[in-house]
């Protein structure tokens, strides 16, 4: 099976998850206040694809463009992921680097002075991670469409991440 089908690759393992879930490498990648667990299957000596999982509202996060990032930074700028879905391609090319590289959807909330609004945002996203081989470090950088009253372009960075290696 070729590698240039991560799709296809996932679905296969969600329909073979005990012989599937025991290959492979699971992480666990932290962000203030919020969680997130992952499976990535291998496909080659460097590549593997995966999903993963996550709950909480991630308090770095905050938008670079869209929506409201041409006013002066504010609470309105920080749309909060409250539980979210990632399907990825992996690719390790050195231990100490690993780049993710996705399709993200979130539900999220986002609240203002006077009131709580929430959306749901469809996109991509890519997560560069350095460090030991159980540890590694990075930010998030994701575009995709938010919806609110009305869907829009925006693109979030989410500084800090921290990823424990299984």
């Amino acid at each position: 099976m070729r590698s240039s089908h991560p799709a296809l690759l996932c679905a296969l393992a969600l329909l073979l998850p005990g012989a599937a879930l025991a290959k492979g490498q699971w992480t666990l990648t932290a962000a203030p206040l919020s969680l997130s667990l992952g499976h990535a299957w291998q496909t080659g000596p460097t590549h593997s694809v995966g999903l993963d999982v996550g709950a909480g509202v991630d308090a770095l996060t905050f938008m670079v463009v869209g929506r409201s990032s041409e006013r002066p930074r504010s609470d309105e700028d920080r749309p909060a992921d409250v539980v979210h879905l990632e399907i990825f391609s992996r690719s390790e090319p050195s231990g100490g680097f690993q780049l993710d590289v996705g399709a993200r959807g979130s539900i999220y909330l986002q609240a203002s002075s006077n009131d709580l609004n929430g959306g749901v945002f469809a996109g991509a996203y890519m997560e560069p991670m350095w460090g030991g081989r159980n540890v590694k470090v990075g930010p998030r950088l994701a575009a995709g469409v938010f919806t609110e009253d009305r869907a829009q372009f925006g693109v979030t960075v989410a500084p800090l991440n921290i990823r424990i290696i299984f």
